[in-house]
């Protein structure tokens, strides 16, 4: 059916569809002829607009693009007037000023903003005291090596309770130790030297630790940051105050401390599959702010080895029964998961030994070692049959928990896990479960904070800590601070249709009956399914030529132009490697369209982790071609598919992605010309270029991180070419970031008719406290000299440049009072910049997105530099109005849309740059080795954003 209908007929299908006629019944209209059912599409409009706007009792409907709320079509006069008098006119930008110094660029401090509704909000924060002056520090030497902190700490409590020391004492569970008032330990340089015994990993073992003093700490110091006497941050004063509270929750046995973050070891897990289970404990850090030194108290989830048999965990994520599997299928099997249990401390049935794991050798009948008693070679099945115990899986590889030369391998069934321990390698089906387990709602939440630290039998209450006691730390009232907070106007978007778009107070739009306001163009194009033919190829709705009419009926109806009737070119599953059919649809669209496909769309069966990456590294590092991947579940194709009623959406979610891959700009924000903010001020406004930076580092002791940097391209921020750079494990700064930075400038010259911009916004995703001024100094400095040689000989090229931090790994939390999001949490768009902000420079806590499930996580900003002199009312405009124009979805997200297209990036270079996990060949320490070099971006795809 679909073949032999026009444009027009699609559009009215489409529209039809969304208004809710049933596919029946456009059959008959396909027969009777379209002038009939005129009156059937007019009744259908009418209930869809009742739907739209609440009328008639029927409910909201959600339209295109998945988006509800209350927003609403206005004339673009009056959407710019809006803006103007309600926003632009609010602040005032002032003149550039560019730093003297490349290397140590000029801090600003702004005062707080003064633009949006004044609110009251509570956060998680509790303020402390701490009457003590100084406390002097202690380094630890060890002469016997011990492992874990846990060691470390059992060594220092037998020296206190030998010397029977007074309660004024913290140590790290390491080598710093910390004490407070009279304490007897000489306050002078010279050792003191101790000795004990202590029963360790079953023998009687002596120890010698060695104590010196090393400094004198001011803890007064973090008073007088808060009162910003001082600029410097009192990172020790801090470290002490932090010991002396994880010290006390340390010395009860029954809590693990990981970081910041305490589990009870009595806990019951929740199961997450993949011989894993999720622990729910709490977070608590200190925090010095303009109101003072607060404690932060957050909920705490992380997933945890199960305390289950090493066989049983690997049927646990196998999801299979050994006695199924072949041998070649259980080698396989214990390969793939090596990188998931190494390291993981086991205790022997045999013995009652601790081991360490560190892979998987033979299985028992093939695993040979000597035998000192006997003096001969033997094989582990051997050793476990003398020993009067059967082996009841001889065809499982054996645990590899060797030392040295000194080989040890043991049987998976007579090994169990030691519970309390982290899983280092996560995987998606953890995540999605944990997210489940985690997922509070906001004032379920608050109260479980305020129970954590209730005086009387908070977990995390400081008066029950006797160790935070005394170091004089206090806490006077155990409830959420309040503090002051502003909910920001939301932006007015375009679109080709309508002209003006005021989307509301909710964070989420429709798009009902909207165009996209720059469609690209789809010249040639081809499809690859890696479903089985006989399972797509099906008369009906679940039929992939079904579903492909409806996504073109979108993408028309977006304004996207097609090639005239003529669907994509189809290659069906093949049972060939991906790549190969990936190729195989190029050339067929050459040879149909007469020119490379803009775009193939690939079906998979499900989400296929192998086929994807495999689909991804051919389009994205050998043909350069975009390719958009598509679900056969979520899609409704197939027989045992889900009815398709939410296909619509599904498509205009896949219309908006592909649009961008195509060059096409979905919406951008009302222009107000002579606003002097560079998004806002539309054709006449001088060029400026959004940057967006992101690093992700790989899980564990992995060998390399990825960086990923995105340049807008156009006057509408919404088009990025992106830049990738493969780097040392774990190194923040992004190597060779002039050479990055300089590609997206000449981008930027070629797409803008040679324009270089004349303002830089730097977006910087990732960094933490303690790494800002390294990251500032180095990252500054390649972006000016970058700049300095775009320049030619007789003038220097020198734009101002506004550098932000953008933090999302952190445990601040808003709690509304009164005004609330129907999720209940804060409203889009409620901004804090007082009482909980630095005391010096300027940062601030926003809350761009409106929260689905649990209680949303506001991004911390911190301006580090801003020559364009913004000032903090468009700072914190521009950083929320970026929220809004994100590719993927009508709804504002969570940080600004450079900095998740670089996250994306990021992420996709991590998936290709990473073994399968799956394959026959890879090494049982695969974790631990070498990742294959990033190939790179072909040309074709380097102003392109194909990772979305």
């Amino acid at each position: 059916m679909t073949k032999s209908f026009t444009n027009a007929d699609r559009r009215f299908f489409y529209e039809c569809h969304l208004c809710s006629i049933s596919a029946q019944t456009l059959e008959s209209f396909h027969c009777k002829g379209l002038e009939w059912s005129k009156r059937y599409l007019e009744k259908g409009r009418e209930m869809s607009d009742r739907r739209r706007y609440g009328g008639g009792g029927g409910g909201h409907r959600q339209g295109r693009g998945g988006g509800r709320g209350d927003s609403r079509e206005i004339s673009l006069r009056e959407g710019r007037d809006h803006v103007e008098n309600n926003v632009t006119k609010k602040f005032s930008i002032g003149n550039t000023v560019i730093s003297a110094d490349a290397e140590h660029p000029t801090i600003i401090q702004y005062e707080r903003g003064q633009l949006g509704r004044q609110v009251e909000v509570r956060v998680n924060y509790m303020l402390i005291q701490c009457d003590k002056k100084e406390a002097m520090h202690y380094e630890l030497d060890f002469e016997e090596y011990a492992e874990d902190a846990e060691e470390f700490r059992g060594i220092v409590k037998k020296i206190a309770r030998s010397q029977n020391w007074p309660k004024n004492w913290a140590h790290d569970g390491r080598k710093m130790l910390y004490t407070c008032g009279d304490f007897p330990l000489p306050k002078s340089s010279e050792e003191t030297e101790f000795k004990v015994n202590l029963m360790f990993r079953g023998k009687d073992k002596e120890f010698t630790v060695k104590f010196k003093n090393v400094n004198t700490i001011k803890l007064d110091q973090i008073d007088r940051y808060c009162r910003k006497e001082v600029d410097a941050v009192p990172r020790d004063a801090l470290q002490v105050l932090d010991v002396a509270l994880r010290h006390g929750i340390a010395m009860n046995e029954s809590n693990l401390l990981i970081r910041n973050n305490v589990f009870d070891l009595n806990c019951q897990g929740n199961d997450i599959s993949m011989g894993a289970e999720c622990w729910q404990g709490y977070h608590q850090s200190l925090r010095p702010c303009q109101g003072g030194l607060f404690l932060n108290v957050d909920t705490a989830v992380s997933p945890f080895h199960k305390g289950i048999s090493v066989d049983r965990y690997i049927e646990d994520i196998i999801g299979r029964d050994f006695h199924e599997a072949t041998r070649k299928g259980l080698r396989r099997d214990c390969r793939r998961i090596a990188a998931c249990l190494k390291g993981v401390k086991i205790k022997t049935r045999r013995g009652n030994q601790v081991q360490k794991i560190k892979g998987f050798t033979l299985c028992p009948q093939d695993a040979m070692f000597f035998h000192k008693k006997s003096e001969k070679d033997m094989s582990v099945l051997d050793y476990y049959r003398q020993m009067g115990d059967d082996v009841r899986y001889p065809r499982l590889d054996c645990l590899d928990c060797s030392k040295g030369k000194r080989k040890i391998y043991v049987p998976p069934e007579f090994a169990t896990i030691i519970p309390g321990q982290v899983v280092k390698v996560i995987q998606r089906a953890h995540t999605e479960k944990m997210i489940k387990v985690a997922a509070q709602r906001p004032d379920d939440r608050a109260r479980y904070v305020e129970s954590l630290v209730d005086s009387r039998r908070g977990a995390a209450s400081v008066s029950n800590n006797e160790s935070a006691k005394a170091f004089g730390i206090s806490m006077d009232r155990p409830s959420l601070a309040r503090v002051d907070a502003r909910i920001l106007p939301q932006p007015f978007l375009k679109y080709r249709q309508p002209e003006c778009m005021d989307v509301g107070t909710q964070g989420q739009w429709n798009l009902l009956n909207a165009q996209f306001y720059h469609a690209g163009e789809i010249r040639s194009w081809a499809l690859v399914s890696f479903c089985e033919s006989n399972s797509v190829q099906i008369q009906g709705e679940k039929g992939i030529e079904a579903f492909l009419g409806e996504l073109m009926g979108c993408l028309t109806a977006n304004g996207v132009n097609l090639p005239q009737s003529r669907t994509p070119i189809p290659i069906h599953y093949s049972h060939r490697s991906p790549g190969e059919d990936l190729r195989e649809a190029k050339r067929m669209a050459e040879e149909e369209y007469g020119r490379a496909p803009d775009i193939i769309l690939a079906l998979l069966p499900g989400r296929v982790t192998q086929i994807y990456k495999a689909v991804k590294m051919e389009s994205d590092t050998r043909m350069g071609v975009p390719t958009q991947c598509f679900l056969a579940d979520k899609a409704s194709i197939g027989q045992r598919a889900r009815p398709p009623r939410g296909r619509n959406q599904y498509c205009n979610n896949l219309a908006m992605k592909i649009n961008a891959k195509i060059r096409g700009v979905n919406c951008c924000l009302v222009d107000v010309p002579g606003c002097r903010l560079p998004l806002l001020e539309g054709n006449q406004g001088k060029p400026f270029m959004i940057f967006g930076a992101d690093v992700s580092h790989p899980q564990g002791m992995g060998s390399s991180s990825v960086a990923a940097i995105v340049g807008s391209l156009d006057q509408y921020a919404f088009q990025y070419a992106c830049r990738i750079a493969v780097q040392q494990g774990h190194q923040e700064e992004i190597s060779d970031f002039k050479v990055h930075f300089k590609e997206l400038l000449k981008e930027f010259y070629k797409r803008t008719n040679q324009k270089k911009p004349e303002a830089i916004i730097y977006y910087r995703d990732g960094v933490s406290d303690g790494q800002f001024e390294k990251v500032l100094q180095y990252e500054y400095a390649q972006m000016r000299e970058g700049c300095k040689e775009m320049g030619d000989a007789r003038a220097d090229y020198c734009p101002p440049i506004t550098f932000v931090t953008v933090q999302k790994r952190h445990h601040t939390r808003m709690f509304p009072q009164g005004d609330a999001h129907r999720s209940g949490n804060v409203m889009p768009g409620t901004i804090v910049d007082t009482k909980i902000s630095s005391p010096t420079g300027f940062d601030f806590y926003l809350c761009s997105q409106a929260g689905l499930q649990g209680t949303s996580r506001p991004a911390h900003y911190h301006v580090l530099v801003d020559e364009n002199n913004y000032g903090s009312d468009a700072l914190q405009i521009m950083t929320y109005w970026l929220t809004f124009i994100y590719c993927r979805c009508t709804k504002s997200v969570a940080i600004p849309a450079p900095v998740y297209y670089a996250h994306l990036a990021a992420f996709r270079a991590r998936m290709l740059l990473e073994p399968d996990m799956s394959a026959d060949d890879v090494s049982v320490a695969s974790s631990g080795g070498e990742p294959m070099a990033f190939p790179g971006i072909p040309t074709s795809l380097k102003s392109v954003m194909f990772y979305v």
